[in-house]
């Protein structure tokens, strides 16, 4: 077993890539290969998509991330990852310079991270203060209005973050509403958001018309399926005229 773990290491983390995604790692994989990087600065991107680390494995993760100085892109997509987890790793990347890239994103059906409010709290504290994240998505991390508007806290003091990808979040016309409150008036530096599958409908539909309106960055933003009928389209499509 390990040669041929060895074998696959040296196969699949090469040129800057550490990639053992879908691999059946597991939450002791996970710190295993947290140590192996603790200080191992060789590789710009770390894929573990696909292994269920789950809380215990995205604490070693995290910890490993308070000392790295070399990853800049962080892959954790569909590893059931909970509050504890997302938690951990967002106060990491409070001590973390070089990541710019996180994706926490789910998989339907496949073992999705679960963030929620928990880790939506714990991601806008970091916001408030990293001036390195470039990238985050937290699709379908059930962050509800209550998650969303926490996050919206924190980024709308930041100058950084550029893309947020929130799809499939039940967020709702209220999470709509906060969201657009709060970066209409904050100094969010936004060019992507995609907040699509969120049921927001038309009262959320033009709460972000009213964002939209006044923003200059917003170059790419992703609405499908969210009920939205011919009042909150009116709505955005005067928005994207002005």
């Amino acid at each position: 077993r390990e040669a041929r773990f060895t074998a696959v290491l040296r196969k699949r983390c090469a040129n800057g890539v550490f990639s053992l995604a879908n691999s059946g790692l597991g939450m002791n994989g996970a710190a295993a290969v947290a140590a192996a990087l603790l200080y191992d600065s060789q590789f710009y991107r770390l894929d573990l998509s696909g292994n269920i680390v789950q809380d215990d494995g995205a604490k070693a993760l995290a910890e490993m991330l308070r000392s790295n100085t070399g990853l800049v892109v962080v892959d954790l997509r569909s590893n059931d990852i909970g509050p504890a987890g997302g938690v951990a790793i967002f106060d990491a990347l409070l001590h973390n310079a070089t990541v710019t890239t996180l994706d926490l994103s789910g998989v339907s059906g496949v073992n999705r991270n679960h963030i929620g409010i928990k880790g939506a709290r714990m991601a806008g504290q970091t916001l408030r203060s990293n001036r390195v994240l470039h990238r985050i998505s937290l699709r379908e991390n059930g962050l509800g209005p209550e998650g969303v508007a926490a996050l919206a806290d924190g980024l709308a003091l930041n100058s950084s973050l550029a893309q947020l990808e929130l799809g499939s979040n039940n967020i709702g016309k209220d999470g709509a509403s906060a969201l657009s409150a709060t970066l209409r008036d904050g100094d969010s530096v936004l060019s992507l958001l995609h907040l699509e599958r969120n049921d927001i409908g038309d009262t959320g539909a033009v709460a972000l018309a009213d964002y939209i309106s006044v923003s200059y960055n917003i170059t790419d933003l992703d609405l499908s399926s969210n009920n939205i009928g011919e009042y909150g389209g009116r709505a955005l499509g005067e928005a994207v005229e002005n």
